[in-house]
């Protein structure tokens, strides 16, 4: 009787062991891809008696993980990023795991490290139940520096090049989607919308923003704005400036050619100023040639072609 609850306590004391004996050490963990606030690990399946169940990842800002110390004291924060728990039901079943950690500040650099247990209720700060720490010389490989990248130029498409905008209840303005890569992976874009009478808000960048005008916090590329915002007979210049989430900014380009961002209001037609005959003079008489000629009159609507009906009676 005594030996037969020997071999059994004997039993369960090896079968514990055997079921929770930790999977090999990860060796090939790298970081194949760095975007805006967040980096992409990949790593091989370990070798393990029983099925990997569960893989825990850990970063620090100031350790290269290499060691268990490092690993225990990796960061003062204990939560998402600087832990990361994982099932592997959660992930697609394959030699490689790959995963990707958001979350992170760019222009910090982080430090990575995982492990892997076949328990799913593992203890995160139990060792006996975790693989081994990574370790080696090319820490390189686990190490990665998010950026935020700046936004890249853009045109205008309307009004441009000087054309005359006849009367209306708004004026739609018109440019091109800025375009930023960071956009695929979480960052966002606004627009500030600048116009003035000052020559310079077109032909400087940074612009001159002197007596400018602006609606900021747009989401689109358009926007209308009330006719009676311009004066007549006025030439107007503007320009656009992208902002993104961590204030990366890129103005639009004022010197692109046929897209120069500058126009005209004609909200009113206006008849051309009273002028004077000059010659032949009233009541003369000639032998010669006539010359017919007069004062030259002005005309207040913009780029406006004055035309001339010379009419001639003998009564």
């Amino acid at each position: 009787m005594w030996k037969n609850k020997t071999l059994k306590l004997l039993f369960l004391f090896l079968t514990e062991i055997i079921f929770c004996d930790p999977p090999d050490p990860i060796t090939d963990l790298k970081v194949v891809e760095v975007h805006f606030k967040q980096a992409k690990l990949s790593w091989s399946v370990p070798g393990s008696t029983n099925p990997v169940a569960v893989y825990q990842i850990r970063i620090s800002t100031f350790n290269i993980l290499s060691t268990e110390q490092e690993w225990a004291q990796n960061s003062s924060e204990t939560g998402y990023p600087y832990r990361v728990i994982i099932t592997t039901s959660s992930l697609p079943e394959g030699p490689t795991v790959v995963y990707t950690i958001t979350g992170l500040s760019n222009g910090v650099g982080y430090y990575f490290a995982v492990k892997s247990s076949t328990a799913t209720d593992a203890n995160p700060d139990d060792n006996s139940l975790w693989s081994a720490i990574q370790s080696g010389s090319v820490y390189t490989e686990r190490y990665a520096l998010p950026q935020n990248s700046q936004p890249q130029q853009f045109s205008h498409i309307w009004p441009v090049h000087s054309v005359v905008v006849t009367s209306q209840t708004v004026i739609p303005f018109d440019w091109e989607d800025a375009v930023d890569t960071d956009v695929l992976y979480g960052d966002s874009l606004k627009y500030e919308f600048y116009w003035s009478t000052i020559p310079t808000l077109q032909t400087q960048t940074p612009p001159d923003l002197t007596l400018a005008q602006v609606v900021s916090n747009l989401t689109t590329s358009y926007v209308e704005i009330p006719t009676n915002y311009f004066l007549d007979n006025t030439t107007y210049y503007w320009r656009v400036k992208v902002v993104d989430s961590e204030n990366a900014y890129k103005w639009s380009s004022g010197i692109f050619l046929g897209r120069e961002p500058v126009f005209i209001i004609n909200h009113t037609p206006e008849p051309p100023s009273s002028f004077t005959l000059v010659s032949p003079v009233n009541k003369s008489t000639t032998t010669s040639l006539v010359v017919f000629d007069w004062t030259d009159p002005t005309d207040p609507d913009p780029q406006d072609v004055i035309k001339y009906y010379l009419y001639i009676s003998s009564q």
